[in-house]
């Protein structure tokens, strides 16, 4: 059974609502967690802190905003802390002024822990869900990246603008991999998507993931995970989360889309997720996600 924070069954799900902390422990899916975040436990956001705390133990906390002070242009919590329910997440009112700075998350400790700075290197191993609707308006936007302009040097996953998913790992002024799913997703509900990469592996070491499915690429289940040409270089971004815009040459320091929202969102790496964990996941976690 889950530790705490059980509420009642979801609507389909044939799980209690839990927090992702508890689902993952449950789940004996916790070795090499980076960082978990959860909007709807108020272990990670008590609905008043200017942080959204990172529950995964390494205290990979992020600002909402780039300060650690509370402002108007922040990401706008939802809902009722520890709720653990759909109605808790946090969102965009897509109105950057100066179109940046607004409405996504920065590493409160502005260092950037090997663990996540080793994602776009060679020999990367890592993957991350994340529960989110993508709201209004075009412009492709990153639940996480660490690549900022040339020189790049780091790695970004997010959504295109048809509402693909897409990943893009830079290296020294050149593309190391470059990833967009056939499928596209309903750009006007929430999903839970995930992503995993095993470089070493090569053929065969990478997948999109999405509400209980692979998403393809080029009509293939999983992908090529080879970097080509790799940097061994420090990323150049502090790692943010649901940041506009998403590339190669991506300054990160835009606004997500007008009604973005983020409920949820876990990082590994060292070691990476099957399609069996994310299944396993989702099915405790999918009634978290507002559709």
């Amino acid at each position: 059974m889950f530790s705490n924070n059980l509420l009642m069954a979801s609507a389909g799900s044939g799980f209690p609502n839990a927090a992702l902390i508890d689902v993952l422990t449950d789940l004996s899916l916790t070795t090499n967690l980076i960082i978990c975040l959860d909007a709807g436990d108020a272990d990670s956001y008590d609905g008043t802190e200017a942080a959204w705390q990172d529950v995964s133990g390494n205290g990979h906390h992020f600002n909402r905003g780039t300060s650690s002070s509370s402002e108007d242009i922040d990401p706008v919590f939802n809902g009722v802390a520890g709720g653990i329910s759909n109605a808790e997440y946090f969102e965009s009112d897509g109105d950057a002024e100066d179109n940046k700075n607004e409405d996504q998350f920065v590493l409160a400790s502005g260092t950037k822990p090997s663990a996540i700075e080793d994602m776009h290197k060679d020999g990367a191993l890592c993957s991350l869900i994340v529960g989110y609707k993508r709201g209004e308006g075009s412009g492709a936007w990153c639940c996480f990246k660490t690549n900022q302009n040339s020189p790049v040097y780091g790695a970004g996953f997010g959504l295109a603008n048809n509402g693909t998913l897409a990943l893009f790992v830079s290296g020294t002024n050149n593309v190391a991999l470059s990833a967009t799913t056939d499928d596209t997703l309903d750009v006007t509900v929430g999903h839970f998507a995930g992503l995993s990469i095993d470089e070493p592996t090569g053929a065969g070491g990478g997948f999109f993931y999405a509400d209980g499915d692979y998403l393809q690429v080029s009509a293939s289940d999983t992908w090529d995970a080879t970097y080509s040409s790799p940097s061994s270089g420090t990323a150049l971004e502090t790692p943010r989360l649901f940041a506009y815009p998403l590339g190669h040459y991506s300054p990160g320091y835009f606004s997500m889309p007008n009604g973005a929202q983020a409920n949820f969102f876990a990082l590994w790496s060292g070691s990476v997720l099957t399609k069996s964990n994310m299944d396993d996941i989702y099915a405790r976690m999918k009634g978290r996600i507002l559709v």
